[in-house]
């Protein structure tokens, strides 16, 4: 049985904080991609988030970790963050396939 967050779910969530992930930590959208994304996310998966900072952003491993940090506390769950960049070569056609925008 899944019990883990529902795509809409984590939309939602996402959405209704735009503006303020936007503003904060310079993201200029969100992806959900992985089980969530599929809606098969089970009540251990994680949210799996792709980010793409905004060209002016300072987008630096202490930033991602406290974009990381801020949407485990909004959606209640742990957060896996990677910026198109961090893709490997063997999955990143398969993630932009799955992934849908969030904000």
């Amino acid at each position: 049985m899944l019990n883990g967050m529902r795509r809409d779910e984590a939309l939602a969530i996402l959405k209704a904080h735009r503006d303020e992930v936007k503003t904060r930590f310079g993201v200029q959208s969100l992806y959900l991609f992985g089980s969530t994304a599929r809606d098969q996310a089970d009540d251990v998966s994680d949210v799996d988030i792709l980010v793409e900072f905004a060209p002016e952003a300072c987008s630096g491993l202490f930033e991602l970790y406290d974009l990381k940090i801020h949407l485990e506390t909004l959606l209640g769950r742990e957060v896996d963050v990677l910026t198109p960049d961090g893709l490997r070569w063997w999955m990143r056609e398969d993630i932009l396939k799955e992934a849908v925008y969030a904000a």
